[in-house]
């Protein structure tokens, strides 16, 4: 992006097996001939210094272009007026100050631009606002004397033991994000809420905690650990609560209404965008003012901005709702009473129906079942006779059926995941 200097990075095979083996998996991509999700690539492009880089490189190009980027600068008001932003406040070194605006794309969380507006917003358009949730994101990096601590980018930790949610690597992204060639940089990443303990907690205390769950987790040793430093961040993932669609509707109308404003990126959009799809929206914002007409609340809900098509994902939830049911285990004391129940229900019926009906000889068809039941007759007492007699045998044979479905469905399904896992094993051999 912009010529910034990249490092290609080849993903690690284990990172591969994220397209998971699991026999409902195997079946659905086996009859749709599914694409695999656009991310699971081999290899990709990653700044050398990391993300940051990206937003150094934009700054350049601001600057160069004439523009202007005022850091710590806290916005405080966005002044609008028939349908039309016409400056915004700010407060800079305890100064409040204000400039024009003929155009303004906001990444701003849309809970705390929606209460900048001057005017105010309605009311029911501020609870909206008031109403959408962040969870808040630390990262503990810690520094180790240990070249090599373990090979892939990531490592997510799911064990409620734990605090740590998960665990970034970042000498494997790029090996110039630890310059020292015997040291590594790991970040130990907590999701949090803004105010709660963990994100009160000391910078002191949280690198300890931190520490010491890489102990616990057998990645380090704490003498290894020689330094480390805090980074917080409030509002990081929009939550998608009960609720949350409704709430971005009534905002989203409101703002359609303020014609020069465009609200862009995660926060902006209250949509949890990767990066690409965030970085979209910005560049769409630009083709805006120069008359386009994209609608920035739809990028990444889309189908060409999805990473898996969706009229396959459609399709295969419809699927796997069919293969739930088609697939599931059959519960045999169920069945076999239930085809019990039936048969012995039929013979009863067919009895009773020959005895009410009556003549000279009363079914002398039906009859032949004595030769099957002991003591049948077509008579009220013979039709429970018949019950009893088609109830049992209905009830071995249902019990039989569910039972022999069962073992040659879990063959099948041994079958499949067994292949599932050849296949994954080739392409690891293809891969070396």
């Amino acid at each position: 992006v912009w010529g910034m200097p990249c490092s290609s990075i080849r993903s690690d095979w284990a990172a591969q097996r994220i397209k998971g083996l699991s026999f409902m998996s195997a079946v659905i991509n086996s009859l749709l001939k599914v694409r695999e999700p656009k991310t699971l690539i081999n290899e990709f492009y990653y700044p050398s210094k990391g993300p940051g880089m990206m937003w150094e490189r934009f700054r350049e190009a601001v600057l160069f272009g004439g523009g202007r980027v005022l850091l710590n600068s806290e916005v405080t008001e966005v002044i609008h007026e028939k349908g039309y932003v016409t400056g915004i406040r700010f407060n800079k070194d305890g100064q409040l100050q204000e400039i024009p605006a003929s155009h303004l794309a906001s990444t701003t969380p849309v809970s705390r631009l929606v209460p900048m507006l001057r005017p105010e917003a309605p009311e029911k358009v501020l609870e909206a606002a008031r109403g959408l949730s962040y969870r808040a994101f630390v990262i503990v990096i810690l520094i180790l004397d240990q070249k090599d601590l373990f090979t892939d980018q990531w490592i997510y930790v799911h064990s409620p033991q734990f605090r740590v949610g998960r665990i970034q690597n970042f000498r494997n992204w790029s090996a110039a994000m630890s310059p020292h060639s015997n040291r590594t940089a790991i970040g130990m990443e907590y999701f949090c809420n803004k105010g709660d303990d963990l994100w009160a907690m000391p910078d002191k205390e949280l690198i300890e905690t931190a520490s010491l769950e890489l102990k616990e987790l057998g990645l380090a040793v704490i003498e290894d650990i020689t330094d480390g430093c805090i980074i917080r961040q409030d509002d990081a993932y929009p939550v998608y609560d009960d609720g949350y669609r409704e709430k971005i509707s009534t905002i989203k109308e409101y703002l359609r209404d303020i014609h020069n404003l465009q609200t862009i990126g995660r926060g902006g959009t209250h949509r949890y965008n990767n990066m690409d799809h965030s970085m979209l929206t910005g560049m769409l914002a630009v083709e805006n003012y120069s008359g386009a007409k994209h609608d920035l609340w739809e990028v990444n809900d889309e189908k060409e901005y999805l990473e898996t098509d969706r009229k396959a994902v459609e399709i295969r939830g419809e699927i796997t709702d069919i293969l739930d049911i088609t697939f599931a285990r059959m519960d045999k004391p169920a069945f076999a009473t239930a085809l019990g129940s039936v048969s012995g229900i039929l013979a009863f019926m067919a009895t009773i129906w020959l005895v009410i009906k009556g003549g000279d000889v009363v079914g002398p068809n039906l009859l032949l079942l004595e030769q099957y039941f002991a003591g049948y007759t077509v008579s009220v007492e013979g039709s429970f006779i018949a019950f009893g007699y088609s109830f049992f045998w209905g009830f071995i044979l249902g019990w039989l059926f569910a039972y022999l479905r069962n073992l040659f469905m879990g063959l099948y399904m041994f079958w499949v995941n067994k292949k599932s896992e050849f296949m994954t094993l080739k392409d690891f051999f293809d891969y070396l």
